[in-house]
């Protein structure tokens, strides 16, 4: 099977390390993968530290000979292009939540003005918000995020199936003084781990 992710890949986060684990399990099951760049991706010189996924910039012949195209949070705006062209090629979209009930749980969280910082978001929210619109089906990675998607995309419950994030359980196992002194941290203090990169939006504060 041909898959096609649209997704743009620049500065790996959470979003991106999520793309390409599911592309590499693909390609284990010897599906061959693509990831291809949104119209409006900036640095293409940043995409060649993944040599093993091949990645292609965005060109509507490229979905031609696809099975399937798999298309992730706000990069699946231009799905409705690609069904225009190939009506009967299937899509599915990914919401990993909704940015609008992210803003509005920080704005009230810092008690700032969220309504400004929606309008200058607006651009963003608006290719989230599109993304599932021209999918045949939605995968929303939780039932937070299925609720999120369904009260501010109005995107319809009956499209929707919860598929939640695998992990390896040897990878978070262990012992973990062990790993407390591997990483030079106190063995017998509480730590807090925040994993994502410290972007207001995260609300890390």
């Amino acid at each position: 099977m041909r898959v096609l992710h649209i997704v743009d890949i620049n500065g790996i986060g959470g979003l991106q390390n999520w793309v390409l684990g599911i592309a590499k399990a693909q390609q284990q099951m010897d599906h061959e993968v693509t990831i291809i760049l949104p119209p409006d991706t900036i640095n293409w010189s940043l995409h060649t530290d993944i040599p093993e996924i091949p990645i292609k910039m965005w060109d509507l012949t490229c979905f031609q000979n696809a099975d399937i195209v798999h298309s992730h949070a706000g990069f699946g705006a231009w799905n409705s292009l690609i069904k225009k062209q190939y009506p009967r090629l299937p899509i599915v979209h990914t919401y990993y939540g909704a940015s609008v009930a992210l803003l509005l749980a920080l704005g009230r969280y810092l008690n700032v003005g969220w309504y400004l910082d929606l309008w200058r978001r607006r651009e963003v929210l608006w290719k989230e918000a599109i993304g599932g619109r021209w999918a045949d089906c939605i995968i929303a990675v939780s039932k937070r995020a299925m609720k999120e998607v369904c009260l501010f995309y109005r995107i319809p419950v009956s499209k929707i199936t919860v598929i939640h994030g695998g992990y390896w359980k040897h990878e978070v196992g262990g012992n973990k003084t062990e790993l407390r002194r591997k990483l030079g941290l106190p063995e017998y203090e509480k730590l807090i781990l925040f994993v994502g990169r410290p972007d207001p939006v995260k609300a890390f504060e």
